[in-house]
C-alpha cells in the first residue's frame, strides 16, 4: 500500500485521524525501565506491524483464536490482510509499504492504526505498535520461552 493511500483503511474515519500528532523522541517501555529510543534514529520506515499475544492475560487463548480474530477484523474494517509470521508464542503482524516513509508519517499512521483496531477490540500488544525502531523476531530465527520453536511466515502479503 501506498502511505497516500491510507483511507483504504478507513483509518481516516476515525475521530481522531485529523489530530497532529508528534512522536516522542524517548519513550518509556512498559516492559523495561530504559527508555527506548524510536524516531531520532530512524531513517525511513516501509511496514506497520502488531504484535498478538497468545496464552497471556487479555489476550487470546490459542493461535487459532487469535487467526479468527484477525480475520473478523479483516472482514469488519477493510483492512488488507497482512503478512502473518508464528512468532513463536503469538503472531506478528505486517503491513508492508510501497514506498519509504518518515518516522513521524509512520508515527502518524501507526497511531490511527492502533485507533482502528482498538475500535474492532482486535487484542494487539500496544508495548510495540508505536515504536518504529522495533524489530520484531525475524523469520527463521528461535523462540525459546517455553519451548523451541522456529519463527515462520504463514501468510505472505505484497506492498500495496
Amino acid at each position: 500500500m501506498s502511505a497516500s493511500d491510507v483511507s483504504r483503511f478507513r483509518w481516516e474515519s476515525s475521530s481522531n485521524a485529523g489530530a497532529s500528532v508528534k512522536p516522542p523522541a524517548l519513550t518509556r517501555s512498559p516492559v523495561r525501565s530504559a527508555c527506548v529510543s524510536s524516531t531520532p534514529t530512524v531513517a525511513a520506515c516501509r511496514s506497520l506491524y502488531d504484535d498478538i499475544d497468545v496464552g497471556k492475560e487479555d489476550s487470546y487463548a490459542t493461535r487459532a483464536e487469535a487467526a479468527a480474530a484477525l480475520k473478523g477484523f479483516i472482514a469488519a474494517t477493510g483492512v488488507p490482510a497482512p503478512l502473518v509470521i508464528a512468532s513463536g508464542g503469538g503472531i506478528h503482524l505486517y503491513w508492508p509499504l510501497t514506498d519509504d516513509i518518515t518516522a513521524e508519517h509512520w508515527y502518524r499512521l501507526a497511531q490511527k492504526k492502533r485507533l482502528v483496531t482498538r475500535h474492532a477490540k482486535l487484542k494487539v500488544d500496544a508495548a510495540c505498535d508505536l515504536d518504529s525502531a522495533r524489530v520484531l523476531r525475524p523469520v527463521g530465527t528461535t523462540w525459546r520461552k517455553k519451548e523451541d520453536r522456529v519463527v515462520e511466515c504463514k501468510l505472505d502479503a505484497a506492498p500495496t
